[in-house]
């Protein structure tokens, strides 16, 4: 039985395939956590649309679920003193403020319906697709806008001035910015369900969220999070640095209204998890993740073949959205197993441009990254470990000429994805 000194922090993680609550104690430990799933809408090629009356339903379903089973354990509601958020990026889901009933679905961050956007725009600077990056520190993408604690601190640190000519030529009302507010903050009181009355006091972004989980404090420090796509973020410290080359620079942090800002280059990855989902459900090359594990140890190496896993073009740093999936060097000598080895190491490739582009770009040097998300809970499975194995990550490629040539190659075939 627990005593009623416990404290107990409740964390919301909305993500793209999945609506989770967690609680932990003080010390950092993981008590319980509860996770429902929920569909994948795509009514059109390169559409993909979440139903947000049905995440909020599971929200709460959640929710009631992870609280039975503390109070089966001894603790009471009362333990649980501050909530905190993090969701899924960029996608958007527009609500009535007075009824709080959605519009439309959720459009999800993959969604590429408004590449015709993008391209208008370019066209009306005269094919300056720079000049967004320049304003914002992002190319211009319909893979890449800003969630609320990003636009937040944005507006804070720049005045809104360059923010607020944006909205204007994308003609969206001013009155639809959210309230400027820090990472840690006071983000309003829960109103209703099972948690009503709670605070809600901190709000980050996932990914900003995963590396401060990872301690990425300090200029360097380098995550890499293996979730339905992948994505890298590195600490620059309190100065925005803007880099050509396909960059993002993006807001790392800021705990609490008084403390500093911290920054990160973002290397925005469009697959991970999703890639193993879709040769699994289109494909059907494999059953369940224990046959991919054994397929994967039938084999030594990738039998010369070779994926792009552009399933919806390529984000960093080649930024093309027309880029196509592409799988080269079948062969009649080719197998299975080679294509989901070459699958896994196609992610892994992907995270490597991410890194050499950054130390081709700064004078940083990735000697540790750290990893998480749903593709690295298979490491024991040998799917990560498999990775690591290839010499994907190996850092020092001038002593290592097979993962270089390796590479290569594999660099090869991204321009043909390109220049189809």
């Amino acid at each position: 039985m627990n005593n009623n000194q416990n404290v107990l922090i409740g964390a919301i993680d909305q993500s793209t395939t999945s609506t989770k609550f967690g609680v932990f104690d003080q010390q950092g430990n993981l008590i319980d956590i509860d996770i429902i799933p929920h569909d994948q809408i795509s009514q059109h090629p390169g559409w993909l649309e979440h139903n947000p009356q049905q995440i909020l339903n599971n929200l709460h379903t959640s929710i009631n679920n992870l609280v039975s089973r503390l109070q089966e354990k001894g603790y009471s509601l009362s333990d649980l003193k501050t909530i905190g958020v993090t969701n899924q990026r960029e996608t958007v889901v527009a609500w009535n403020k007075h009824t709080g009933k959605p519009y439309y679905n959720a459009i999800v961050w993959c969604d590429n319906r408004t590449q015709y956007v993008c391209e208008k725009f370019t066209q009306q600077h005269a094919g300056n697709s720079n000049i967004y990056q320049n304003i914002t520190g992002l190319p211009i993408s319909q893979l890449k806008m800003f969630n609320k604690q990003e636009m937040s601190q944005i507006l804070m640190l720049f005045l809104g001035l360059w923010i607020l000519g944006l909205y204007g030529e994308l003609k969206i009302p001013i009155n639809t910015l959210p309230i400027v507010l820090a990472s840690s903050d006071n983000y309003g009181t829960i109103k209703e369900g099972t948690l009503k009355g709670k605070q809600i006091q901190s709000c980050l972004g996932d990914q900003q969220a995963a590396a401060l989980g990872h301690g990425v404090l300090n200029i360097g420090d380098c995550k890499t999070t293996f979730g339905s796509g992948s994505f890298l973020l590195v600490n620059i410290g309190e100065k925005p640095i803007y880099k050509e080359g396909g960059l993002l620079t993006t807001i790392l942090y800021k705990l609490g209204k008084n403390q500093p800002t911290f920054y990160a280059f973002e290397g925005s990855i469009e697959v991970g998890g999703s890639t193993l989902n879709w040769a699994k459900e289109n494909l059907g090359l494999f059953k369940d993740y224990e046959e991919l594990a054994s397929l994967i140890e039938q084999t030594q190496d990738n039998g010369n073949v070779y994926f792009v896993p552009a399933l919806n073009g390529l984000l960093c740093p080649y930024w093309q959205s027309g880029a196509q999936g592409i799988i080269s060097g079948i062969s009649f000598y080719t197998k299975k197993e080679h294509i989901l080895r070459a699958l896994l190491e196609g992610i892994a490739f992907r995270t490597k441009d991410v890194i050499v582009n950054i130390e081709q770009s700064t004078e940083m040097k990735i000697d540790l990254l750290k990893v998480d998300g749903g593709l690295t809970k298979i490491s024991e499975s040998t799917m990560l470990g498999v990775a690591f194995a290839a010499g994907i990550f190996s850092f020092n490629q001038d002593n290592n000429n097979k993962n270089q040539v390796l590479y290569q190659n594999w660099l090869d075939t991204v321009n043909k994805s390109i220049n189809k």
